[in-house]
């Protein structure tokens, strides 16, 4: 018998691959990453239609008028504090927020977060939704603006909206922070209409991108959406 060759490992190996545990270990093995994609795609599914549902019923729990909070801002943007006590937690949560992650003065970050709140309510969109949208195009950057002509903190390209743009007070307006989230949010609410309420594609025509990018594009917003709500 030649002394490199061993019949006996090979039924051992034989007799390991034809168990039922091996074989059932092996099935685990493939069918994991595939259990790990429906998981993702069930995840990024159920934030859709979460936010779907915002956008149907409504999403202002607070008690007070958001208007009222915009004067405040103006008024007295620097006692941040006082947030606490007008209008609840949730304000000042995402204020905190914006600024330790986004290095954004906590002054311009609550009246960031009034003014979202305040135009979202009134076009039936969340603050985290709005807010999100803001952190992805512009990084809370008030003067942003891009080489292909978007302005502000939403990023709007004055161009492709000239009757928003005239009712804002005209492109100049567009880096104020309150007339950019004014005009940004109804544009968002423009492109829900014509996407039939998806979400998706709104945001992809929101960012003029398709396919793959628009989905990465929506996965970005939804992604900080989901931080912002954890946080709210």
């Amino acid at each position: 018998m030649n002394m490199f060759i061993s019949p006996r490992p090979f039924r051992e190996v034989s007799t390991l691959t034809a168990s039922p545990l091996f074989q059932l270990f092996l099935i685990i093995a493939l069918c994991l990453p595939l259990t790990r994609a429906h998981a993702d795609a069930e995840n990024s599914a159920t934030t859709l239609a979460s936010v779907s549902d915002e956008l149907r019923s409504g999403w202002y729990p607070q008690s007070g008028d958001a208007s009222a909070a915009t004067n405040t801002v103006a008024d007295s943007v620097a006692d941040a504090s006082d947030a606490d006590h007008l209008y609840g937690n949730r304000i000042r949560k995402l204020t905190d927020y914006i600024e330790e992650n986004f290095a954004v003065e906590e002054a311009r970050a609550f009246s960031i977060v009034t003014h979202a709140m305040e135009h979202g309510k009134r076009r039936g969109l969340t603050p985290e939704l709005v807010l999100a949208v803001i952190a992805v195009e512009s990084g809370f950057q008030a003067d942003a603006r891009s080489s292909q002509g978007a302005q502000g903190l939403m990023q709007i390209i004055a161009r492709y909206h000239p009757e928003t743009i005239s009712e804002i007070g005209g492109r100049g307006a567009l880096m104020t922070p309150e007339k950019n989230i004014q005009a940004g949010t109804k544009i968002l609410v423009q492109y829900l209409n014509d996407s039939d309420g998806n979400l998706i594609k709104a945001l992809g025509r929101y960012n003029g991108s398709s396919g793959k990018r628009s989905r990465a594009y929506a996965n970005k917003v939804l992604s900080v959406y989901r931080q912002l709500k954890d946080v709210s």
